[in-house]
């Protein structure tokens, strides 16, 4: 049987200092710059009761998408949270596990989803979506109202949360008093040890960092090399379409005497994957997936022949010059990351702002 893994994911390091400590041991995370994309899934798994940290001129942005094999359903959302630590941050996570069988695809699943987490200490860009559960600071319980982005700054007298879109209930913790913060527009509320403040979009104070967390933007040591790589695929597309072509018709007629031939020399281990991997690919071929694929690889193959190999090359070459340009915002957003480090210019909480 198939099984397909979610796990939580880090999709974005930048800087020397991130790490994620563990059980009495620092786990180092490397950032994107200095390493290849191939090295991504040598990156560690997320687990219960992880602490992430960043030090000085680092950040690194955590996900969790446990629907994510689900179809998509517009009356009930998938859950997805994205954080981003900016420097000198901490935060807490738990990792609930949840195992199950997708029979659409007759897969097995494996999903992990970040829950309890709690910001310690920091600078921090979040988005939820779908999630019923509690974001925590050390002053403030927040609870996005479907889909919600912040920016969350935790300081000595309190949390200072910007939103950027969405609404959110929040509750302080000492005194369980509440705020549903719902308006259109941008807004601002401070969680003191005590009380609740707001302030419009007309009187916020400037926000530490986006609202919106970072992932995806950094560039690795060999992006240049596999964008080249993608298009030189391309140019091959068809011959690989062949190969697989092939290599799905010689599975389907492939008899019992035959399997056990090709699974001579193989560990136990190999050959339950072998074996696994046969009997799924019969049941795609008996459900219809596998002429269904066979039809997108003849769509692939007319579309990249249109486009000809000198059409192709010049996609190669304005991807690469693409490349060249993202430089310039990876610099401009470790730019961001340091000037998050400035000290802050918050604004008085006077009885005006007070709402809870």
């Amino acid at each position: 049987m198939v099984m397909v893994e979610y796990e939580v994911s880090i999709m974005t390091v930048m800087g020397k200092n991130c790490a994620i400590k563990r059980k009495g041991k620092t786990i180092k995370l490397i950032a994107d710059s200095e390493m290849n994309m191939t090295e991504l899934g040598s990156r560690p798994k997320i687990q219960d009761g992880d602490v992430f940290i960043t030090g000085k001129g680092s950040a690194f942005t955590v996900s969790s998408n446990p629907d994510t094999w689900k179809e998509y359903d517009k009356n009930k959302r998938q859950r997805t949270k994205y954080i981003t630590l900016f420097p000198n941050s901490e935060a807490k996570v738990k990792v609930e596990v949840w195992k199950g069988h997708d029979n659409k695809s007759d897969q097995d699943l494996v999903c992990s989803n970040m829950i309890d987490v709690e910001l310690v200490k920091g600078t921090f860009s979040v988005s939820y979506e779908g999630c019923d559960d509690e974001l925590m600071t050390p002053t403030a319980a927040l609870k996005a109202k479907d889909s919600t982005a912040w920016c969350i700054d935790i300081q000595n007298n309190g949390s200072y949360i910007f939103k950027g879109f969405g609404a959110f209930e929040v509750k302080n913790r000492k005194t369980g008093k509440s705020y549903l913060a719902k308006n259109k527009f941008q807004e601002e509320v401070i969680v003191t040890g005590d009380s609740i403040y707001q302030k419009p979009v007309t009187k916020m104070d400037t926000a530490p960092a986006s609202t919106v967390p970072l992932g995806g933007l950094a560039l690795f040591k060999d992006s240049k090399e596999q964008a080249g790589k993608q298009a030189d695929m391309a140019k091959n597309f068809g011959s690989i379409a062949d190969q697989a072509s092939v290599a799905m018709e010689m599975m389907k007629r492939m008899t019992p005497e035959q399997m056990a031939m090709m699974s001579k020399g193989m560990t136990e281990e190999q050959k339950k994957q072998f074996k696994e991997s046969m009997a799924q690919f019969k049941k795609m071929e008996a459900s219809g997936k596998m002429d269904e694929m066979k039809k997108a690889m003849e769509v692939g193959r007319a579309h990249i022949e249109a486009m000809g190999n000198e059409n192709i090359d010049k996609f190669k070459a304005l991807t690469e010059k693409g490349m060249d340009k993202m430089q310039g915002v990876t610099k401009q957003i470790e730019d961001m990351i340091n000037k998050v480090e400035s000290p802050r210019q918050y604004g008085p909480l006077t009885s005006e702002f007070k709402v809870a």
